[in-house]
């Protein structure tokens, strides 16, 4: 019980997550972090936790998650920020950390299997050093942007897999975490009728 009063403290609580957008069954986080590689940011997202999900540099699966990564990026610190796409294994093959392929070619290529992109104008290019292979989101205008690996960047982008929290396959997360609550507070309202 302490362990669901814990989280139910945790969403209530004003600015708990306050770059966090929830669409789905996903959760975005934007991370703040001074000079960060994309390897470096790629370690660093699966540290972290939300919600007790672990989390993993953000791979964007449709126009509803773009929007919601968005919302995040106000006052990010840096032009670009870190996503978890890459080209590294094979030029012009963009894929999604877990190895989804989701576009080929360069600006002139074309999404594979129908799987969305939001690449910006003219994007991607290898246009600063011939060889830009990580993904990166611009915080101006939300457009995908290939960027060398090894530039330090001030932020990226996590992704949190909420189909994986332990909720029933047959009812929704709101009406889920609606229980919980009503079940923290029971508790609660019972420890204290019990002190009394």
């Amino acid at each position: 019980m302490k362990k669901y009063l814990a989280m139910l403290l945790l969403l209530l609580a004003p600015g708990a997550f306050a770059q966090v957008a929830v669409v789905g069954q996903a959760a975005f986080e934007r991370v703040d972090s001074a000079n960060v590689t994309f390897a470096d940011a790629q370690a660093e997202a699966a540290t972290r936790t939300y919600l007790g999900l672990n989390g993993e540099l953000a791979s964007v699966l449709s126009a509803a998650e773009q929007t919601a990564v968005e919302s995040l990026l106000a006052g990010a610190p840096s032009t670009y920020c870190w996503m978890g796409g890459s080209d590294s294994a094979v030029e012009g093959e963009w894929r999604w950390l877990d190895g989804t392929q989701f576009w080929q070619g360069d600006a002139a290529g074309s999404a594979v299997a129908g799987q969305y992109t939001n690449w910006d104008v003219n994007e991607p290019n290898n246009f600063l050093t011939g060889d830009e292979d990580a993904l990166t989101i611009v915080q101006a205008n939300g457009g995908w942007n290939d960027y060398p690996e090894t530039s330090p960047l001030g932020c990226y982008i996590v992704r949190y897999n909420l189909a994986l929290l332990p909720v029933p396959a047959t009812q929704p997360l709101g009406l889920w975490l609606l229980m919980l609550t009503m079940a923290a507070l029971g508790g609660y309202y019972l420890t204290r009728k019990a002190a009394i």
